[in-house]
């Protein structure tokens, strides 16, 4: 679709993406929403609900997804949501924020270091705060320019150049 909002990773329990599903759906958000992913048997309850509320037209599972496409699908679309209830650290967080793409992600955990400042929390488990945060940026030009932009200059952080810069830093420290 022209737009969509995403939501990149394996199609599993943890990830919690059925949520983003439900959030749409009980709230009314007339957005496609593309997941793109490997499918595991949780897809399936996704499949379920989609096919129980007439939403085949509103939501993709993309599970043969090549590398190489992921920066045009994640660059294209209006907003990442990552409503994982655990991850190590969160990559697709950072991937969203490279390709300027606002992030709504849970709030606990290790989510705020991959997402920063500028990227909205919410409870994983609560679709009406899920359903909010994306009406609030779908809504709000100014906030979503915002978050854009801020989420791209903290993504920064993560590229390799910084991090051997500042590994290198705490090196010299530890020898001074």
């Amino acid at each position: 679709p022209e737009r969509y909002i995403l939501s990149v990773g394996t199609i599993e329990e943890r990830k919690n993406t059925l949520q983003i599903v439900k959030a749409l759906h009980k709230h009314h958000i007339d957005i496609p929403l593309v997941l793109a992913g490997r499918l595991t048997p949780y897809a399936d309850k996704i499949k379920t609900y989609i096919r129980e509320n007439q939403m085949e037209n509103q939501v993709l599972l993309l599970h043969e997804v090549e590398t190489e496409e992921l920066p045009t699908l994640y660059q294209m679309g209006e907003i990442f949501v990552y409503p994982s209830i655990f991850e190590g650290f969160g990559i697709p967080i950072i991937e969203a924020l490279n390709s300027g793409v606002p992030v709504i992600t849970s709030r606990e955990g290790c989510f705020r270091e991959a997402g920063g400042p500028d990227s909205l929390y919410v409870d994983p488990e609560n679709i009406d705060d899920l359903a909010e945060a994306i009406n609030h940026i779908l809504s709000d030009s100014y906030l979503k320019e915002n978050m854009i932009k801020k989420g791209y200059e903290y993504a920064l952080n993560f590229r390799e150049e910084k991090i051997a810069a500042d590994l290198m830093a705490v090196y010299k420290q530890v020898l001074e």
